[in-house]
């Protein structure tokens, strides 16, 4: 081993700083300090924690990224004590469970931040006011080697967090180590990108402070947005970062001239990575745990070297060890970890501990990693997987032991063996299973049963019945010959994948291709997996309309082959046998429609149905042939000119002209005017009483041109602006090249649009027998309403947006990628779960919207076909997340497939089917207007002034970020109380995915006793 520096680090530390006094030590935003001032403000915070703490041995830093973020963290090491980083953004219930695990902890804050902290714990604020030091109270106090340095929190397996220490001396060797091999020099300047609650924030904090560099430190902001961060390197001239594998991989390296060093970890990458970023930039691949300091390898990529980073070789004074591993594959390992920079064990977790950090005669003390690892031809080591059989099936991940823990609970079962098989470009789970004597047990039984039991990824492929499972000569189950006696199974019974698809599985990969643009699909593809969306499952149906295939199926049956089994061929009903001629029939409003419009008619507001958009346009645009444009769009869509009339008992539609649009010139008026006229139009409703279901206002400034667009909801839907957007683009390039032929046909008539849905007496019989067990229980979860609000008049509502953390999406995107789940389904069953977190009733109804386009016809037209759908769950104590996402789906599919019933029918029935929550995944918006015409496009945001239920829940997603919009009733809730349901899906999100096996009652005991209290008036 080599010798790690002689002097301490804090020794090291302030002889650094004592040589670099007047260098500027960390820069933040418009702030410089020298290294000098830096450590003057970290000597009065020490002095200041003495006052406040003098014996605890653990302090949080539960703090802002700033320059006082790291003065105090050179106050806690000053003072001996080790500091626990807390990032500012971490939810409310992991705080608290981070904050509570040290009983005599003690929190520096600031007051921002103060009221999180549960007042049981102590706490400081930084930036109240500071008064005189006393020294002779504080002086610095001495620590060793071994001493606590810092401690980092990481997921548990029982969804408590854990911290992991790390010491004095593993921090300086893997800094050291890091200088060294880096070439970090003193005028080098370091990027402080990570969060502070991980543990690479303290290798960009401390590389920089023990080589007298500069630190420039990124604000949060700055995290999520390239362009600042881009800024942010460029005019900081930093040379030095650290990113994620994941994160580098949306990067180039042309965009950060500045750098010269790239580190990375995490996810192992590719050939493409180590091309683009060691040309000319040094770019190093890190590896270790967070139970050891920050990484314990460092390996050089170079361009014209191995086309793949490995796991390398420790740093110095560190020792890696191998251990077979159970299934005794060759040249797979478990990986060890001793040496100094080996952490000191978990806070407060003594069993834990013992169980991980295991002692060697020789070695001392080793951190079992459970990472397993392969040796290659070459000698190095790639990362091979998990030692705790987590493996991954088409990217979908699984626990082996899991399922076989699942089939040995089934009746009749003795014992079993589940193997995966690669089999082509797929991986298959074998199940091999000992059946007790006489027990009745079949392979179809068996898999009914596992279908209740497991997901659909984790069920197996096949089952096979054994009478015994072979043993190898240790006596363990001979995992090994089973894999090469299922791969040889399924070869022999793989023709059928093999073969020429099907006719029908032939049409139906066509449409596959074109809709999820993939080049290849085979018969055990999944639609959803490709790439498929509720969207694109509309579009499909639509496209196969002479084909016996429904939504719901979509959302069932999934692969290619189940699919093609259920497509069956018949005659479609042609347009011209179903289209009603309007000059002779009059046509009726649809139920939905009627009921709207009455709906309206008798609301304190008349306005709760009126959709409202707005749009700033900027360029070269020609107003006349934007007008030109509208008249167009209006003259061939009639749904757009529609209005309700009452006629007798009837409700009727009536088409008339197309004289809605206005046009106001605005040129030399200043932007307030505009802004103010813009708004006007915004808050004026549509007069629907004397048939004004639509308006269209142009005002030209002469520079610019806003467009405001009023139409109610009984004539359009969400699916009709993107056509209408879709067209207004296509149209007006096609005027502007002095195409006048442009987009003239293919609008139905109304009286085509609103054809009733043809529905046979059985299929309303059985959809009525579904809905009437559905709505028959009991009473259903409400989130309490707020005293004082029903002064409030009903129908004025508001609206509190939220970017959800990056991170936190990360995970939602995760665990629907790891459980085949579509994002929708995912995010329903988390607002579930908050909606339950309310109530002692476990019934959780809400309330979402279907695009009811399942006819090509009606793909490119304006109208009002979306459908209300009512989702039903039940949560009780026991329910894990993924029990509540697997009963989310199958509700999603059963409404689908008994949706012959509106919604509005089902109300007259059962007025207790009334929606008051309602969630829905909105998809970016289609933006006309780019390329060739030159024009920018921008949406305007919308003052939300009405609301149809007491809280929506509109999940916005685009590149990657979610924003989460809750519109609310304002006779119902206040703005404190929606921040609060917003923290709360935050917290319960968080919980839930890092424990999706966990119970309800068990995950979200930290709330439930105000949950309680809040219900019990229900």
């Amino acid at each position: 081993m080599n010798s790690v520096s002689q002097s301490c680090l804090l020794q090291s530390l302030e002889s650094i700083a004592a040589r670099s006094c007047q260098k500027i030590a960390v820069i933040y935003q418009n702030q410089a300090v020298t290294y000098s001032e830096l450590y003057t403000l970290a000597d009065l915070y020490r002095h200041r924690l003495h006052r406040c703490s003098p014996g605890s041995d653990y302090v949080y830093l539960y703090l802002d990224k700033g320059i006082e973020l790291i003065a105090a963290i050179l106050a806690v090491i000053q003072s001996g004590r080790a500091f626990i980083p807390v990032d500012a953004n971490t939810p409310l219930l992991r705080l608290n469970q981070i904050l509570d695990d040290v009983a005599d902890a003690f929190v520096l804050t600031e007051k921002r931040l103060a009221a999180n902290i549960d007042s049981r714990i102590p706490f400081d604020c930084l930036d109240q006011a500071i008064e005189g030091k006393d020294t002779s109270l504080s002086r610095k106090k001495a620590t060793t080697d071994r001493s606590s340095c810092y401690a980092i929190y990481t997921s548990g397996s029982t969804g408590r967090p854990k911290g992991a220490i790390i010491s004095h001396q593993a921090l300086l060797n893997v800094i050291e180590q890091s200088i060294a091999d880096m070439t970090i020099e003193s005028d080098s300047k370091i990027l402080q990108f990570s969060s502070i609650g991980f543990d690479v924030s303290v290798w960009e904090i401390f590389t920089s402070l023990l080589s007298g560099s500069t630190l420039v430190i990124a604000t949060n902001e700055q995290r999520y947005d390239l362009d600042g961060l881009q800024t942010l390197i460029h005019d900081k001239a930093v040379d030095t970062t650290f990113f994620m594998s994941t994160f580098l991989t949306h990067l180039q390296p042309e965009q950060f001239p500045t750098i010269k060093t790239v580190v990375t970890g995490g996810e192992m990458f590719g050939e493409k990575i180590v091309e683009q970023w060691a040309d000319d930039k040094a770019l190093f691949y890190v590896y270790g745990p967070t139970e050891c300091a920050i990484f314990q390898s460092i390996v050089p990529c170079e361009k014209n070297g191995s086309s793949v980073p490995t796991v390398g070789h420790p740093i110095a004074n560190m020792r890696f060890h191998l251990y077979d591993v159970a299934e005794n594959e060759r040249d797979v390992f478990e990986l060890g970890i001793s040496g100094i920079g080996v952490g000191l064990g978990y806070l407060n977790r003594e069993k834990l501990t013992k169980e991980k950090f295991v002692q060697d005669h020789q070695a001392g003390v080793i951190y079992l990693t459970g990472d397993l690892i392969k040796r290659r031809p070459d000698g190095e080591f790639d990362f091979y997987g998990r030692k705790d059989r987590q493996i991954k099936i088409q990217g979908y991940r699984v626990e082996i032991g899991e399922i076989e823990k699942t089939v040995l609970r089934q009746p009749g079962v003795e014992s079993c063996c589940v193997v995966v098989v690669a089999l082509a470009q797929s991986k298959l789970l074998y199940a091999y299973i000992v059946l007790v004597a006489d027990s009745g047990v079949t392979e179809a039984s068996l898999l009914d049963a596992l279908k209740e039991a497991l997901p659909g990824y984790m069920i197996p492929a096949q089952i096979e019945l054994m009478d015994r499972l072979p043993k190898n000569q240790n006596g363990k189950i001979d995992r090994n010959q089973l894999k090469a006696q299922a791969t040889e199974t399924l070869r022999n019974h793989s023709t059928r994948s093999s073969k020429v698809l099907t006719e029908h599985e032939a049409i139906l990969a066509a449409y596959w291709k074109k809709l999820l643009k993939v080049e290849t699909v085979s018969q055990e593809d999944d639609f959803f997996l490709l790439g498929g969306t509720s969207v694109l499952a509309i579009r499909l149906v639509a496209e196969l309309s002479g084909y016996a295939l429904k939504f719901s199926d979509i959302l069932e049956l999934r692969t290619l082959a189940k699919m093609a089994e259920k497509m069956v061929s018949f005659v479609p009903v042609t347009e011209a046998a179903t289209a009603v001629n309007m000059q002779t029939e009059k046509t009726k409003a649809t139920h939905t429609q009627a009921s709207i419009w009455f709906a309206c008619l008798s609301s304190e507001r008349t306005d709760i149905y009126d959709l409202s958009y707005a749009y700033q346009l900027q360029g070269n645009i020609d107003c006349a042939l934007l007008l030109k444009t509208l008249t167009t769009l209006l003259n061939k869509h009639e749904s757009l000119r529609t209005s309700l009339r009452l006629e007798g008992e009837n409700v009727l539609l009536r088409v008339g002209e197309a004289n809605m649009i206005r046009q106001y010139d605005l040129s030399g008026e200043c932007a307030e005017i505009v802004h103010q006229r813009v708004e006007e139009a915004l808050r004026q409703p549509l007069d629907i009483e004397h048939d004004s279901f639509s308006a269209v206002d142009i005002f030209d400034t002469g520079d610019e041109i806003f467009l405001v667009m009023k139409v109610h909801h009984t004539i359009y839907d969400g699916w009709s602006h993107d056509v209408f957007l879709k067209e207004l683009e296509s149209v007006y390039l096609g005027y502007c090249h002095g195409d006048e032929s442009a987009a003239v046909e293919g609008a139905l008539p109304v009286a085509s649009i609103y054809q009733p849905k043809m529905v046979t007496d059985a299929e309303r019989e059985d959809a009525w027998l579904y809905w009437r067990q559905i709505l028959s229980h009991g009473a259903v979860a409400t989130v309490p309403a707020c005293t004082g609000q029903t002064s409030v008049p009903s129908g004025y509502g508001g609206q509190i947006s939220r970017k959800l953390d990056d991170r936190l999406v990360a995970s939602i995107q995760q665990f629907a990628f790891d459980n085949k789940q579509t994002l929708f389904v995912v995010l329903t069953s988390l607002v579930q779960l908050v909606i339950r977190s309310y109530s002692i009733s476990e019934q959780v109804r809400l309330g979402t919207v279907r695009a009811n386009r399942e006819q090509k016809a009606h793909l490119h037209q304006i109208g009002l076909y979306a459908e209300t759908f009512l989702l039903n769950n039940v949560i009780t104590e026991q329910s894990s997340l993924r029990h509540v996402v697997s009963a989310c789906e199958r509700s999603l599919i059963e409404s689908a497939r008994h949706d012959c019933i509106p919604y509005i029918e089902l109300v007259s029935e059962f007025p207790s089917a009334a929606i008051q929550y309602w969630v829905t995944v909105v998809d970016p918006e289609f933006e006309p207007f780019h390329g060739e015409a030159s024009i920018q496009w921008k949406k305007l945001p919308l003052q939300v002034e009405t609301n149809l239920f007491d809280l929506s829940f509109i999940f916005e997603s685009a590149n990657n970020d979610i924003y989460l919009n809750l519109v609310f009733a304002r006779n119902l809730y206040s703005e404190d109380k929606v921040s609060e349901i917003l923290d709360r899906f935050e917290q319960i999100t968080t919980c839930f995915l890092e424990e999706p096996e966990t119970s309800f009652s068990a995950l979200s005991a930290n709330f439930m006793f105000s949950v309680r209290n809040e219900s019990a008036h229900e």
